[in-house]
């Protein structure tokens, strides 16, 4: 699925709030701003934030630091991991 021209890998078809939710985390991400987002027990927000996070990442990933995309974020996107 696409979330504001970003394609999101989700496991299967997302509920509504789930689809909001995921909406809002890139919203903020893109933004680069805090976002205080809450929804009901049992509606899935671990897998929502997680989905929606990893393909905002995937998205930034070829990005130039001269874009605005931080040196932390490229090593986190690093086949071999963050530098311990």
């Amino acid at each position: 699925m696409s979330i504001d021209g970003i394609t999101v890998r989700f496991p299967y078809e997302p509920y509504d709030v789930q689809r909001v939710y995921m909406e809002k985390v890139i919203e903020c991400l893109k933004a680069k701003r805090f976002g205080c987002l809450e929804s009901p027990t049992g509606t899935g927000k671990t897998l929502a934030l997680i989905c929606a996070s990893l393909a905002w990442l995937e998205s930034e990933k070829g990005m130039s630091s001269a874009d605005g995309v931080d040196a932390d974020i490229k090593a986190l996107l690093d086949p071999n991991g963050p530098p311990l």
